[in-house]
């Protein structure tokens, strides 16, 4: 670990198209005084909650309508590799990975 970083993003606006001006990915850069990593996370409208976690979620809010200005942000504080080793990838909810209980239920009593 090489202590705390200081995380920028600087969002991919789609060029053209249907969904042009619109927010297509980010690239981040988390750099302390020892080392630097770099990712890119396309967006899956998932950067607010992912945000939230590190951050309040009004300011994630903001963080988030400046990117999709087609603005660079830098977030403010220092953070953990922790808190960003997810890389603000799109996560799929926990409920969506259960079973319904009509299933449970059915496979219980076979």
């Amino acid at each position: 670990m090489s202590g705390l970083y200081r995380i920028s993003a600087t969002p991919l606006l789609h060029s053209r198209g249907d969904f042009k001006g619109k927010l297509k990915g980010v690239s981040f850069m988390a750099a302390s005084p020892t080392d630097t990593k770099e990712w890119f996370s396309n967006n899956c409208g998932q950067f607010e909650l992912a945000f939230s976690r590190i951050m309040t979620r009004a300011l994630a809010g903001l963080i988030v309508d400046a990117l999709k200005h087609g603005d660079d942000v830098e977030f403010p504080g220092l953070y953990s590799e922790q808190d960003f080793d997810s890389g603000f990838l799109f996560e799929w909810p926990a409920v969506h990975l259960t079973l319904p209980a009509i299933y449970f239920q059915e496979s219980a009593s076979a």
